[in-house]
C-alpha cells in the first residue's frame, strides 16, 4: 500500500527512464515526507530561540509565547517547500518589528496585524 506521496516501483522506473535523456543533470532523487505539525512547531521554536539568543549580546531580553511560535510556524511552512521560508518569517515578523525598540526586556504579543512587542518592567 502506498501513500499518496509514494511512487510504486513501476512509476519510479518510468520516472528514471524519463530522466535518462537528461543524464548528468540529475544525479539523485530524494523524496521527502511531509513534516508533521509537531516537527514544524519544534523547528520553529528552535529557530526563534536561536534568533533571539543572538540578540542577547545586544541587550535584548525577549520572550515569544507559544502562540507567537505557532504563528511563525504557520507562516514559515508551505507543504510544497517545507520550512524553507521559516527564517524569512522570523525576520519579517519578529526581528524587523523588534528593531524599532531600544534594547530592553520585551515580550512578543500577537495582534490582528501580526506581532508587536511590549516592554516589560525591569526586575527590581
Amino acid at each position: 500500500m502506498h501513500s499518496k506521496h509514494q511512487l510504486s516501483r513501476r512509476e519510479f522506473r518510468l520516472f528514471i527512464s524519463a530522466l535518462r535523456p537528461c543524464k548528468g543533470s540529475a544525479n539523485a532523487i530524494v523524496l521527502f515526507n511531509p513534516l508533521t505539525p509537531e516537527v514544524i512547531h519544534e523547528n520553529s521554536r528552535r529557530e526563534v530561540n536561536g534568533a533571539l539568543e543572538r540578540l542577547r549580546d545586544r541587550g535584548y531580553d525577549t520572550e515569544v509565547p507559544a502562540e507567537g511560535v505557532a504563528f511563525i510556524a504557520t507562516d514559515g511552512y508551505e507543504p510544497a517547500y517545507g520550512a524553507r521560508h521559516l527564517h524569512r518569517s522570523i525576520e519579517r515578523h519578529l526581528l524587523q518589528t523588534l528593531v524599532r525598540h531600544t534594547p530592553s526586556k520585551l515580550r512578543a504579543r500577537m495582534t490582528d496585524d501580526g506581532v508587536s512587542w511590549e516592554r516589560l518592567a525591569a526586575p527590581t
